[in-house]
């Protein structure tokens, strides 16, 4: 609460202020902030540049990019991977990022047997290669503004299945071109991947 406090005080003496969607817009506008200095400058990408790499070997169903803090609930990915191989699938998954979890997310996957369908590959500086050779991307955060990792995701034609928790809704339609899920419930990605 004290952080939304400071961060209020500071928006209110500035003249402009920009997000990256309109819930992130409505959100201020709800805290009392003047909507006529809130703008919405969405993240935007080069699909064409996202497109262009050099062939690989790498195959994957499944894709997300975290920086393993708990807000992220990158063990929910690894979960619904574990659910979807116990109906017969053999899927797998890349997990593309660092940080504080990433131990306890290694230990789930041994503890698991999962070494051969899910591979942490660590921070990557060119993530194209696994954008444009997986299926589906998973984002199971807590909260978002906008994910540049989702927009890329997109961009390439990957299949989001995110929770619903920042901007979303300005780039995906339930069905349509993506899929929602509930915070800390891998078995709706799982169940969405499966009906898919």
């Amino acid at each position: 609460k004290l952080k939304i406090y400071l961060l209020l005080k500071i928006l209110k003496y500035t003249d402009i202020i920009t997000v990256t969607g309109s819930q992130t817009k409505d959100k201020l506008i709800n805290l009392g902030l003047n909507k006529n200095k809130i703008f919405i400058y969405p993240h935007l990408i080069d699909s064409k540049y996202l497109k262009d790499c050099k062939p690989v070997k790498l195959k994957y169903n499944l894709l997300t990019i975290t920086s393993f803090f708990p807000l992220k609930r990158t063990i929910d990915s690894i979960k619904s991977l574990m659910l979807i191989n116990k109906e017969g699938f053999n899927f797998k998954l890349a997990v593309l990022g660092d940080g504080p979890q990433k131990k306890y997310c290694e230990n789930f996957v041994r503890e698991n047997n999962l070494e051969k369908n899910v591979h942490f590959y660590g921070y990557v500086k060119d993530i194209r290669p696994f954008l444009n050779n997986s299926q589906y991307f998973i984002q199971t955060s807590t909260s978002e503004g906008l994910s540049l990792a989702l927009v890329e995701a997109m961009g390439v034609g990957l299949i989001p299945i995110v929770t619903d928790v920042g901007d979303e809704r300005d780039l995906i339609t339930e069905t349509k071109n993506g899929f929602f899920v509930n915070v800390g419930m891998p078995n709706e990605i799982a169940k969405k991947i499966i009906q898919i």
